[in-house]
């Protein structure tokens, strides 16, 4: 059993090594962006789609921890939620879960998430800050 739980945790940090390696060039691009313009950079960068961090899913090891149980019930703050992937995915009944990030775009992009997913989930709350 031990076993079966480290393949699948390898398997998500795996996974997650891959998506990394293969966003090098976006990364470029988004430290660019930031570093041009500190106050405005995250929202250009989600205007360009320059989002190496959004995998359009949630993240494989939020979604292990979550699945496997290893999350604690309870309340739970994403903060930077983006999309909001990782928000719907570990959302449930005895989780209270909210998300923050500070690009009004992202945000947007979130509530829509927010929508498919809530016609399971019920407790998912988002807020810009």
């Amino acid at each position: 059993m031990r076993m079966e739980k480290r393949d699948e945790t390898q398997k998500s940090i795996t996974a997650v090594e891959s998506t990394t390696r293969s966003n090098n060039s976006r990364v470029d691009k988004l430290q660019q962006l930031v570093h041009k313009d500190s106050t405005g950079g995250w929202e250009k960068s989600w205007e360009q789609g320059v989002t190496p961090w959004d995998l359009g899913e949630p993240t494989p090891i939020i979604l292990h921890l979550h699945q496997t149980g290893a999350l604690p019930k309870g309340r739970a703050l994403v903060p930077g939620c983006g999309t909001g992937y990782d928000v719907v995915a570990i959302a449930c009944p005895e989780r209270h879960v909210v998300g923050l990030d500070i690009s009004d775009i992202a945000i947007k992009k979130a509530v829509e998430v927010r929508a498919v997913g809530q016609k399971i989930l019920a407790s998912i709350r988002l807020e810009i800050s």
